[in-house]
Parts: structure tokens; sequence; C-alpha cells
């Protein structure tokens, strides 16, 4: 057996192909959002030190716009913060339909009852294999 098999016709094989780009651009996509989680943490770390400094000057009343400015900053960390979850979310979407069209290619050159295909449509994912052990359940 081939290391990386592919399905024999035609239309699967372009299917498998589709579903693989679909993944990959997904989980890369999660990946830089884990970069990007990363850095708006430092940047609510170095937010919080500047709060702290501000807050702790003997002359506070000459830092106010300094602070408002301080303040419009933390409201966009929260809403860039947002964007990223909603994408993340998104991606992992992605990631998913990628499997499924997989699946579905693979699934469509075979023998099966229509009972079964729907079973292991339906079976949860694992990043290593492309059906799972509950496939074994299944068949």
């Amino acid at each position: 057996m081939a290391k990386n098999p592919v399905p024999s016709e035609r239309d699967s094989r372009a299917l498998d192909r589709w579903g693989k780009k679909v993944y990959t651009s997904a989980t890369l996509a999660m990946r830089a959002l884990n970069c990007q989680f990363h850095m708006l943490k430092y940047q609510q770390f170095l937010m919080s030190q500047i709060k702290q400094k501000l807050s702790t000057h003997p002359q506070q009343s000459e830092f106010k716009e300094m602070q408002d400015l301080l303040h419009a900053a933390e409201q966009v960390g929260k809403h860039t913060l947002q964007c990223g979850f909603d994408a993340l979310e998104a991606s992992s979407r992605a990631a998913v339909t990628g499997s499924v069209i997989r699946r579905h290619a693979w699934l469509k050159e075979q023998s099966l009852p229509d009972h079964v295909k729907a079973k292991l449509l339906d079976a949860p994912l694992q990043q290593d294999v492309l059906f799972g052990v509950k496939a074994e359940e299944v068949l």
C-alpha cells in the first residue's frame, strides 16, 4: 500500500486534493491565529504595566489624557481578540469541512450501504487518520 494513497476515480482524486487544500489552509490560519493570540496576551501585559505605572505616579492628574488613550488601546485589544476568536472558529470549521470532503471522496468509491457511509461521515475526526478508530466499530 502506498504511503499516501489516493482514490482511484478522477473525480474522487480531485475531491480528495481539494479537501487536503481546504484542511491545510485552515490549519495554517489556525497557526497564524495562535501567534496572534500570544502577541495579544503580551500586549495586554504591557498595557497592565503601563496602567500600573500611571496609577502610582505622584502627579496622576497630569496623565488623564494618557490614561484615556490607554483605555482606548485596551478596547481595541479586546475587539481584536474577539475577531481572532471568530476567525479561529471559522478556521476550525473549514478544517472539519476539508476532512469531511476527503471522507466523502473516499466513500464515494466504496460499495457500502448508504447508512454505513452516513455513519462513517459522521464519525468523530482524528488528526492523524482520515476515519479513526470509530470506523472499525461501524464496519
